[in-house]
């Protein structure tokens, strides 16, 4: 998968700003890139993407699952992917 998250698991209770995960993009040759992120959806309102992070907006956040849609293109190059995610908050 070209688009990576390195944790996916947050605390309900965490506080706003809290950084869930980090993304990394590789492209075709499996090269770390440099990229800017989007969210395609509103991630329920919960979650942002800051830099390469994905943070928490506003706490508490209810238990449960969160699918999150993002798109990245890649910086300095010709390379953009889509990907989801699934952050778990417990």
């Amino acid at each position: 998968m070209p688009i990576m998250m390195d944790k996916v698991t947050v605390s309900k209770t965490a506080p706003a700003g809290t950084v869930v995960g980090t993304l990394t993009m590789l492209d075709e040759t499996g090269t770390a890139r440099k990229a800017n992120y989007v969210l395609t959806e509103d991630a329920a309102g919960f979650f942002a993407i800051s830099g390469a992070s994905i943070v928490t907006l506003k706490t508490p956040i209810a238990a449960g699952f969160y699918c999150l849609n993002l798109e990245a293109s890649a910086q300095f190059i010709r390379f953009s992917d889509q990907a989801s995610f699934t952050v778990v908050v417990s």
